[in-house]
């Protein structure tokens, strides 16, 4: 978004999707007359609150590891731009992941907030005992709406890149999402 917020070197998938979010706030904001730089900063700052606030509440709950996926719509093209990651270590003081994987996530969230595409998190968490659970939310408005239980399902279950239903592991639960505790956007 900003001109410093470069990829740093990663899987040629990581870099393609960066790259392809970071392309379509500028388009959507040069087509508005919004400043790209100031309004995408501020998005990915807002987006990356959420994803600490969506970890630092699984790990309340007694997550000791998180697999988090992120995507936006492009438009009204049909298309997504969808991207995940794991986090492990959770309860342990320090998060493991793939510091360009929280990049991503953070991107296309912004994507979502620039632009208004319809965007969507879905968290799944493992606690200790193994018992995975998964939560979800819509990004709207700028606002990261919870989704019951039977949405987080219905979100989970489809394949964000067809649209196509995808079965979901059978052992995995899934609970309404929690509300996440952000101040209000400017």
């Amino acid at each position: 978004m900003s001109p410093d917020a470069r990829p740093p070197t990663g899987s040629a998938e990581q870099i393609r999707t960066f790259i392809t979010a970071q392309m379509a706030v500028r388009t959507f904001c040069h087509a508005h007359g919004y400043d790209p730089d100031e309004l995408g900063t501020a998005a990915a700052r807002r987006a990356a609150d959420a994803l600490t606030a969506i970890l630092v509440e699984l790990e309340d709950r007694g997550a000791v590891a998180a697999a988090i996926v992120a995507s936006t719509g492009i438009g009204n093209s049909g298309m997504s731009l969808p991207h995940a990651t794991t986090v492990d270590g959770l309860g342990e003081g320090a998060w493991a992941t793939d510091p360009l994987d929280n990049t991503v996530l953070a991107e296309i969230i912004a994507c979502g907030l620039v632009t208004g595409w319809a965007t969507g998190i879905v968290a799944r968490s493992t606690g200790a005992d193994g018992r995975q659970t998964a939560y979800g939310w819509h990004v709207q408005a700028g606002a990261f709406l919870p989704l019951a239980e039977a949405e987080t399902f219905a979100a989970y279950a489809t394949d964000s890149t067809t649209g196509e239903p995808a079965p979901p592991p059978p052992d995995l639960e899934f609970a309404d999402a929690f509300d996440l505790d952000l101040p209000h956007p400017a």
